[in-house]
């Protein structure tokens, strides 16, 4: 088991060439760790225009982040979309994805990825990943080279942590 440890804090907006220039058009949001537990935050998921995994695909990472003892969560304005990696879900939810390290948000907050698959469908593409890296966190890095950082972690600072529970 590799030990790793990862503080992040940043903020990131995405404006995909068909988005438009109104004002809510592309994406904006924020990515957070402290330790193995990455969030990102997006502002409006059905403003998303990019493609998304399979399900297959998003299985293979999941194992992935599992096996890291990672967590990655992507949650919007409504909760948890989904959680991938070092999870707990329902029986119901392995049955659903077929894997013990998906863990699912609500049909409600699920509705905006749903409406981006849709549009992809309409557009005669289909809603798969986008070109690949071997591991996010980690793609031009070697697990050897990457270092431990000192210091308090981020959920430790100004009383600041994970929006949701785990």
């Amino acid at each position: 088991m590799h030990s790793l440890r990862l503080d992040i804090d940043l903020q990131f907006s995405l404006r995909e060439p068909d988005a438009g220039a109104g004002p809510g058009a592309g994406l904006r949001g924020t990515v957070r760790a402290a330790g193995t537990v990455i969030d990102v935050f997006v502002d409006n998921p059905a403003s998303y225009r990019g493609v998304l995994p399979t399900l297959d695909q998003a299985r293979v990472l999941a194992r992935e982040l599992a096996v890291r003892g990672m967590t990655v969560s992507v949650i919007g304005p409504r909760g948890l979309l989904v959680s991938l990696g070092r999870v707990k879900s329902s029986l119901a939810q392995r049955l659903v994805t077929g894997s013990p390290h998906i863990r699912l948000g609500s049909p409600a907050t699920l509705a905006p990825l749903l409406d981006v698959a849709r549009r992809a469908l309409e557009q005669g593409r289909s809603p798969s990943f986008p070109p690949s890296t071997p591991f996010p966190p980690a793609p031009t890095v070697g697990w050897g080279g990457l270092r431990a950082r000192s210091g308090p972690p981020a959920s430790d600072r100004a009383g600041e942590g994970s929006r949701h529970g785990r």
